[in-house]
């Protein structure tokens, strides 16, 4: 995975097409390496991808720098172009896992909370005393760009977002994105009608009334997100039932003779947790991120006041809690947790010191660290933020 990110990507959706056209198995084959590649070493936390402004190309591998990172909200949406037709032609779930990463973090950053105002290149981080380039690529949100290719391209993914939820085979019907709305599937030669009503992420019950079944036997699968699978064991009823099997590789499949009107209801669990990155990653090596469902979440300098962010370090002992804001940010969940505000390296003139000098978290101040979900960044006052924050 190399080059221009967008055109890469939107050439690789292309050759997905081809390959579904052709059933040519060596494009399939090569999509599925360069996928994998992209995101053990090219992808961000965020689903974003690119990491050059200059180019608006992949790095090198695990080159993914949080301030310059470039993460254009187009280069969002070819990934999520891409990682559809992959869901489409292999049925596994991680591409739809990506899928949603991406929706709800490095796409849906680059629209703001009204609707009005759109940012070109989504960072990670952005320090105290940030000066402004003026161009495309600053790290403010405008009315508009020089090179208008992202909001249209939002609008667009918006307007389109209900073919990236159900899916329809000959025997099964693919339930992998949780929104609420009424979706239809081609299923076992006629047509399956579903309505889902969720307060999803913020919420983990999905109920999934089947408005219109086909007749016969057939599968329903819904998936159980990867962030999902390290924590509680999800629940799934059907009309009040407990279902006696368990989810399969991404998948909880149900089957049998469907009626109009059954309801299915899926809980998945939700709690605050701590990520860390992959130790090749430089910039994230001794940090943690907090990320809440499919949410990555990001501290901003409005909600932590009275320090700089890059003096928090951030306690993992510590177990986060949820609380919601009232009107603020359109009323999403924040997440709190406890962390540290260490201090300057000695009072020397010089900021580097030895290795081996004694650690000072003794003299440190305890705080309340307040995160806030990363796509709601810049709506309100100019200031720092940042993903990854240092735990010692």
């Amino acid at each position: 995975m190399e080059g221009h990110a967008v055109r890469q990507l939107y050439l690789l959706a292309g050759v997905a097409d081809v390959y579904v056209e052709t059933g040519d198995v060596s494009l399939l084959e090569a999509l599925q390496r360069l996928w994998a590649e992209m995101v053990a070493s090219k992808t961000y936390l965020t689903g974003g991808i690119g990491a050059h402004h200059t180019d608006e190309a992949f790095g090198d591998p695990y080159e993914l720098p949080n301030e310059r990172s470039d993460c254009e909200t187009c280069a969002a949406i070819s990934s999520i172009m891409f990682s559809w037709r992959m869901l489409m032609s292999t049925g596994e779930s991680k591409y739809a896992d990506l899928v949603e990463r991406t929706l709800y973090n490095g796409f849906l950053a680059g629209l703001s909370l009204d609707g009005q105002r759109y940012i070109y290149a989504n960072p990670l981080q952005v320090r105290e005393g940030h000066t402004a380039r003026g161009d495309d690529h600053d790290y403010q949100r405008v009315n508009w760009f020089r090179c208008a290719c992202c909001p249209p391209n939002v609008m667009r993914t918006l307007a389109s977002l209900e073919h990236y939820v159900l899916l329809g085979s000959d025997t099964r019907a693919v339930l992998h994105q949780y929104m609420s709305g009424r979706y239809a599937a081609g299923v076992a030669g006629s047509e399956v009608w579903m309505e889902v009503t969720t307060d999803y992420p913020w919420d983990g019950t999905v109920t999934i009334r089947v408005a219109e079944a086909p007749p016969g036997r057939w599968e329903l699968a819904l998936r159980v997100p990867h962030w999902a699978e390290q924590a509680e064991q999800p629940r799934l009823t059907v009309n009040g039932t407990a279902v006696d099997t368990a989810p399969t590789d991404g998948w909880w499949v149900v089957g049998r003779q469907w009626n109009d009107g059954d309801e299915v209801i899926l809980v998945l669990p939700l709690e605050p947790r701590f990520t860390v990155a992959d130790p090749r990653l430089d910039v994230a090596r001794g940090a943690v991120a907090v990320e809440y469902g499919p949410l990555v979440y990001c501290l901003e300098a409005v909600d932590n006041p009275g320090h700089r962010l890059d003096d928090f370090t951030i306690d993992t002992a510590a177990v986060p809690k949820v609380a919601h804001m009232d009107g603020t940010l359109g009323g999403v969940a924040t997440i709190r947790t406890a962390g540290r505000v260490r201090p300057r390296t000695g009072t020397s003139w010089w900021p580097y010191s030895l290795a081996t000098k004694p650690a000072l978290d003794e003299f440190t101040e305890v705080v309340a660290l307040t995160a806030v979900p990363y796509y709601t960044w810049g709506n309100r006052e100019p200031g720092a933020m940042r993903i990854w924050v240092p735990t010692a």
